[in-house]
């Protein structure tokens, strides 16, 4: 069974679209902030005004970064299951193709194709014998 993690991808699909929200918010906030320092001010505190809503920004931007890295964290464990599955099926395969090439040669299952049809009539215990 694999897991495809939909609470997970829901809860990131949310926050990346706050954050959204929040970069759009801030970088409005941060013109309209610019704007009237440059107008109102000099321009060394117009600099300072606008340092709480750069800070808003950056902080955005840092929960989008990390949001996509815990979707890729999601995205990578549903690729190792499927791989892990694939294999055990392949794996699987390649047995029942060994045993069908084994029953068709003769010899049973982990038995050894160079012991004599003697030795294999009576059984895997049996000793040797000279002919």
């Amino acid at each position: 069974m694999i897991h495809e993690y939909q609470a997970g991808r829901a809860v990131c699909g949310f926050v990346e679209f706050v954050a959204w929200i929040g970069v759009v918010v801030s970088g409005i906030a941060m013109l309209i902030s610019l704007g009237t320092s440059f107008s109102i001010r000099g321009g060394s505190i117009a600099l300072l005004a606008i340092i709480p809503t750069m800070t808003a920004l950056f902080l955005c931007f840092f929960v989008i970064v990390t949001v996509q890295m815990a979707r890729a964290s999601m995205d990578g464990s549903v690729a190792a299951q499927i791989s892990v599955r694939d294999s055990t099926k392949q794996h699987q395969e390649i047995l029942a193709a060994l045993r069908s090439y084994g029953e068709r040669a003769g010899h049973v299952a982990g038995d050894s194709p160079n012991r004599s049809p003697k030795m294999r009539r009576a059984g895997a215990n049996a000793a040797p014998t000279n002919p």
